[in-house]
């Protein structure tokens, strides 16, 4: 299922990190054409890692299914 498929894939990512002010939240991935994209969210309350994710891991094979 696609689904379980991009889930797997985000969490491969290492979830999201901080880079910005308290509150932000920010999480990586590639889509299909290898462009990498990031998703940004304010006023996030969890705790998680701040810095600059491991870019190496949001690689994959794309196989078009």
């Amino acid at each position: 299922m696609a689904h379980d498929r991009d889930v797997r894939s985000l969490r491969r990512g290492g979830g999201p990190t901080r880079l910005g002010p308290p509150g932000q939240a920010s999480l990586y991935f590639n889509d299909p054409f290898g462009n990498r994209l990031e998703l940004v969210t304010l006023g996030f309350t969890g705790e998680i890692p701040v810095g600059a994710p491991d870019v190496s891991a949001l690689e994959y094979t794309w196989t078009g299914t």
